[in-house]
């Protein structure tokens, strides 16, 4: 669920990315080892089937599963009937939801192999309260992965990976802004901070490298622009641009291009509509910043507080001494919790 900023390949190299994603599955099994590079072989895994997805659990997660199929059910209730798109009966056309507690990663990730499937870290820490606010993360997590889900389903085509030759079905700052559309509601933490300082500092470009945060900047861009195009088109509309194909290949083939999509729904280019969106941040926030003051404590130095990038900053009881979570810079991108005097 949480962003990180990085260059996305060009179509050539997401088709080789998605061709040795298929010869690798069967190896890579749930994949949870692709964010740290563990594997868990001790693990012994069940298997539970609700009308529309397949769950993988660990057997000691026993019980899981019944909340994992509630939260899961409903989602796919709520997603089914915005973007039209169905799963199953049959196991093949299910989607697989695999959970796992291994390794303290408050995170998931969805990828479009086969029918889908969704890796889930479930039991995670209380960092994780900081993304979902008065949600449940077992209920945030597996409703935006399936909110993925459904979007890759939506707009899949016959030439499988090699659509990315012929087009540009899921740019990623849409991806993650149509499944936090549909499955959360806009806040501080995954949106407005983000999108309210770059703002104000000019700086929207999520993709310049620049800084540490990009990514979640990609994030509340690509949320706010979900937003905005609801707001201007509506949400029948949303679906008609998922639907949206054009033929490629002399027309043996038809394939979804995001931004073929939005012309021919709209009747205007992606970017007379970033524009239009850019100018209505830009008078909603500066608006905003105008009629507030600016507290004296903005301008105070944080002199003595390791790092280029404050994350949080804790009093003690006493107050005599500061916990400060910090990131060196952006040449060093080591993360660390050190205790300061006040």
């Amino acid at each position: 669920m949480r962003g990180r900023s990085f260059s996305l390949p060009g179509r050539s190299g997401w088709c080789l990315l998605a061709l040795l994603a298929l010869a690798a599955l069967p190896a890579r099994g749930q994949g949870f080892n692709t964010v740290n590079g563990r594997n868990h072989p001790e693990l012994v895994w069940r298997e539970a089937e609700t009308p529309h997805f397949r769950i993988m659990y660990p057997a000691h997660l026993a019980g899981i599963e019944e909340e994992a199929a509630a939260v899961a059910e409903a989602a796919y209730a709520a997603l089914s009937a915005n973007l039209g798109v169905t799963f199953g009966p049959e196991p093949g056309d299910k989607p697989r939801i695999y959970l796992s507690d291994e390794d303290e990663i408050a995170n998931g990730f969805a990828t479009p192999i086969g029918a889908g499937y969704t890796a889930i870290w479930v039991h995670v820490n209380e960092a994780a309260t900081a993304w979902t606010g008065r949600e449940k993360w077992l209920r945030k997590v597996i409703a935006h992965e399936l909110a993925h889900l459904f979007h890759y389903r939506a707009v899949r085509s016959s030439l499988g990976p090699f659509a990315f030759l012929f087009a540009n079905p899921l740019p990623r700052f849409w991806t993650e802004g149509l499944a936090q559309y549909q499955t959360e509601q806009w806040d501080a933490f995954r949106g407005d901070r983000w999108l309210r300082t770059a703002v104000l500092d000019d700086r929207l470009a999520y993709d310049d490298g620049r800084s540490l945060w990009n990514g979640r900047l990609l994030y509340a861009v690509g949320h706010s622009q979900a937003r905005f195009f609801a707001t201007q088109y509506g949400d029948s509309t949303l679906a008609r641009l998922l639907r949206h194909r054009r033929p490629v290949a002399l027309g043996l083939a038809r394939v979804h291009d995001f931004y073929a999509a939005f012309r021919s729904v709209t009747g205007h280019p992606y970017r007379a509509f970033y524009d239009a969106w850019r100018r209505h941040v830009n008078v909603y926030y500066n608006t905003l910043a105008a009629r507030m003051e600016t507290p004296d404590s903005l301008g105070t130095p944080l002199d003595g507080v390791p790092g280029q990038y404050v994350e949080a900053v804790v009093a003690a009881p006493d107050t005599a001494r500061w916990a400060v979570l910090s990131v060196v810079s952006a040449e060093r991108p080591v993360r660390r919790l050190t205790v300061v005097d006040r």
